[in-house]
């Protein structure tokens, strides 16, 4: 018990004791919960791959369902079907791309995908697909947490990059569809952005706002952030890069078939009430509510730019961590739909926002037992029907959205203070996250016993 390395757990360390090096570094250790997370991730889903269409397996009651071998099959891809767009886009430029590159891949573990491929081929090449997608979505998982590894190290809390390699959210939701893809690419552009490279951070953050809705919202933080601060010469690189990316990855597809794009982005912005939102559960209750998408897209319009307002006008330098979780945060809530894969956006951007903070820990589990009821839901087994408790479903939605509703408060708490940006690489203040310490190493010398102080002679 002498000679523990931390002193916490039994003394002070050796004479000899290292406090350096790979073991006492945060990244190999992320790196190697991640891979045995996401691995468990992917065994978990094996079991709810229907390989013979006479047998489906319901993927709701064993809690593994997921979009991607689902769109395999029903999207019309396994018989040869292309995902960069026919007569509508159903997927977002950059996502289809990837798409069509797990389906290359699956050709190569053994998929049959052809016109030719009968319904009983389609069914039997969906493990080729979802494995092949799963290999490129752990590669933006790695990705992901190595990104965040750095931002870590830049907030001063290296080893906050656990809540996002350890995260049970992640667990719960990484597979559930593509989504992890265009977060790998958020994390790079903030990473990029974290270590001044403003012309990638536009390059990244605009391939990922080609993959992904969400993204946008990270862009807009970080241009909020930069005009607050008077960076113009920053911003006019980041939006020079950002604006024209956007659209050359959005060129091709729109020369091809503007109606199929427009038509995407008009679904995004009309989206439709669905489970897991606060809307969902007024129309539950009776209150009619129809077409009601377009009026959340524009109610949330205005809410993000009351706060980009009250910023301006109040002169206030928010973080761009605080603002992007800001801006998702009043996103995810007010959605007419919250399918459980929001939740890894919510955590990145909390992450950001509030490193190392045990809140987030508390979130990710509510956001996991969310995600449970969900598919209890959609079993089923949580409805009158089936004789289920009902209200424990509206109860962890309704849980859920109390917990992002005060996650949004100690946000907007933050906002109200300014502070240096660990992002933006601020020069006129410590960098150094609030609320937290630097702390030299430790070294054996600073444990050892102080020499007894002389005795005074006796008069």
């Amino acid at each position: 018990m002498t000679n523990a390395l931390l002193p916490v757990f039994g003394g002070p360390p050796g004479a000899h004791a290292r406090t350096d090096g790979v073991f006492f570094r945060p990244l190999p250790w992320a790196i190697g919960v991640g891979a045995v997370l996401f691995t468990i991730l992917y065994l978990r889903h094996l079991p709810c791959l229907t390989t013979d269409p006479a047998n489906p397996i319901d993927a709701y009651i064993r809690l593994c369902y997921s979009d991607i071998p689902t769109a395999y099959v029903w999207q019309g891809w396994a018989s040869g079907g292309s995902p960069l767009g026919g007569t509508e886009l159903t997927l977002a430029p950059m996502l289809a791309v990837l798409v069509w590159a797990s389906l290359g891949l699956a050709r190569l573990l053994g998929a049959d995908i052809g016109p030719s491929a009968s319904e009983a081929e389609q069914y039997a090449g969906v493990p080729a697909f979802f494995g092949a997608t799963a290999i490129l979505l752990f590669a933006a998982f790695l990705v992901l947490v190595i990104a965040s590894s750095v931002i870590a190290a830049r907030q001063g809390r290296p080893w906050s990059i656990m809540l996002v390699a350890a995260s049970p959210v992640v667990l719960a939701a990484g597979l559930l569809s593509w989504d992890l893809a265009g977060l790998a690419l958020t994390a790079l552009g903030m990473c990029a952005l974290a270590v001044g490279r403003n012309l990638e951070a536009g390059l990244l953050l605009a391939l990922a706002a080609s993959m992904a809705t969400t993204p946008l919202a990270f862009a807009l933080a970080v241009v909020v952030a930069l005009g607050a601060r008077r960076h113009w010469a920053r911003l006019g690189v980041f939006t020079g890069a950002f604006v024209p990316t956007w659209i050359l990855a959005h060129l091709p597809f729109a020369i091809r078939n503007f109606d199929a794009v427009y038509g995407y982005y008009h679904g995004q912005v009309t989206q439709e009430i669905s489970y897991g939102s606060f809307w969902f559960l007024l129309r539950e209750q009776g209150v009619p509510l129809r077409e009601f998408g377009a009026f959340v897209t524009v109610l949330v319009v205005l809410l993000i730019a009351v706060l980009i307002a009250w910023i301006y006008v109040t002169g206030r330098r928010p973080r761009v961590g605080s603002l992007a979780a800001a801006f998702v945060l009043v996103i995810v809530v007010l959605a007419p739909a919250y399918p459980p894969q929001l939740s890894l956006w919510v955590l990145f951007a909390l992450f950001l926002a509030r490193p190392g903070s045990p809140l987030i820990w508390g979130w990710s589990a509510v956001a996991a037992l969310h995600y449970l009821a969900v598919w209890g839901w959609l079993s089923g087994h949580l409805t009158v029907e089936l004789h289920g408790p009902e209200l424990l479903y509206y109860l962890a939605v309704l849980v859920r959205m109390v917990a992002e509703v005060g996650m949004f408060v100690v946000v907007l708490g933050g906002l109200s203070r300014p502070a240096a940006d660990p992002l933006l690489g601020d020069d006129d203040a410590v960098a150094v996250p609030e609320r937290a310490v630097a702390v030299p190493p430790m070294r054996p010398d600073d444990f050892a016993e102080a020499p007894p102080a002389p005795r005074r002679a006796a008069l």
